[in-house]
C-alpha cells in the first residue's frame, strides 16, 4: 500500500468493515467524499468520487444519488486502495438491522475546500418499520459560509427523506464541527 494522506499511516484496510465485524454488526455502508494520495510529505492529490465508489454489506444494492436523482444498481465494492493508489475517505453507517436503500448527497464544493458529503441509509427494524439514518461530516472552517451552506443543503436532503411514505423517523448524526452557538447549528435547528 501507499501513503494516501500526509497525516495517515500506510494501510489498505476497509475500516468500516473491520469495525462492523468486531462490533458484531452485519450491515455497513461507506460513502467516500474524496480519493486521496500523498505525493510528498507536504502535498496531497485529490480526485472526485461518485456513487460507484460506495461500498459495504447491504441487503439491496440500490444507491439513489440526490445529485443525479436516479437509481443505480451496483454490487458492493471493496474499500481498499484501488489500482491508481488513491485511498478513499468519507463517512459510514453500521447497523445490526438490514440496510434497504442508500441515498447520497455531495455538498456544493465551497471555494477550494475539501469535498464533503452526506449519506442516508434506510434501515428496516425488527417490527418491519423503516427509519432513515443520516450521517454527515460538515466542513471544519466555521468562520465563513461553508458550514452554513452545507447546513442548508443537509436540511433539504433530510426533508426529502421525510417525504417518503412508510418512514417512521429520520435520525441525523455526524461530525458537524460546530457548537450550538455557531450559525451552522442555528441553521439546522431553524429547519
Amino acid at each position: 500500500p501507499t501513503k494516501t494522506r500526509i497525516w495517515s499511516h500506510i494501510h489498505g484496510d476497509d475500516q468500516p468493515a473491520l469495525i462492523a465485524s468486531k462490533a458484531g454488526l452485519k450491515y455497513h455502508v461507506f460513502v467516500p467524499a474524496i480519493r486521496s494520495k500523498a505525493d510528498s510529505k507536504w502535498k496531497e492529490r485529490h480526485q472526485n468520487v461518485s456513487d460507484l465508489d460506495v461500498s459495504g454489506n447491504i441487503t439491496m444494492p440500490a444507491v439513489l444519488s440526490s445529485a443525479e436523482n436516479n437509481l443505480m444498481e451496483r454490487q458492493p465494492l471493496n474499500h481498499n486502495i484501488d489500482s491508481t493508489m488513491y485511498g478513499k475517505f468519507g463517512i459510514a453507517i453500521l447497523s445490526k438491522f438490514p440496510i434497504r436503500q442508500i441515498r447520497t448527497h455531495y455538498y456544493i464544493r465551497y471555494k477550494k475546500k475539501t469535498q464533503r458529503n452526506a449519506m442516508a441509509c434506510l434501515i428496516e427494524l425488527p417490527n418491519k418499520k423503516q427509519v432513515w439514518v443520516v450521517n454527515t461530516h460538515l466542513g471544519c472552517h466555521f468562520i465563513g459560509r461553508e458550514q452554513a451552506q452545507q447546513a442548508r443543503e443537509l436540511a433539504l436532503f433530510v426533508h426529502s427523506l421525510e417525504r417518503d411514505s412508510g418512514i417512521c423517523a429520520v435520525i441525523t448524526c455526524g461530525d458537524f464541527n460546530s457548537p450550538p452557538w455557531f450559525s451552522c447549528t442555528r441553521e439546522l435547528k431553524r429547519q
